[in-house]
């Protein structure tokens, strides 16, 4: 979380569902680029695999 936060001002309100048996890893962000997100966590030995993006209108 204070990865992101230092690094990616841009993503807010990230949060793991530990309750999930995947660790679920969720971020908002308004715009974000999903390469630089996933550079940065990758840079750290944080794997992450992308679900598909769910837009709430």
């Amino acid at each position: 979380m204070q990865l992101l936060q230092l690094n990616m001002p841009e993503v807010f309100s990230p949060t793991v569902d530990l309750d999930d048996e995947d660790s679920i890893f969720r971020v908002e962000t308004a715009d974000c680029s999903i390469d630089r997100l996933t550079n940065l966590l990758d840079s750290h030995n944080i794997r992450v695999d992308l679900l598909e993006r769910f837009d709430v209108a």
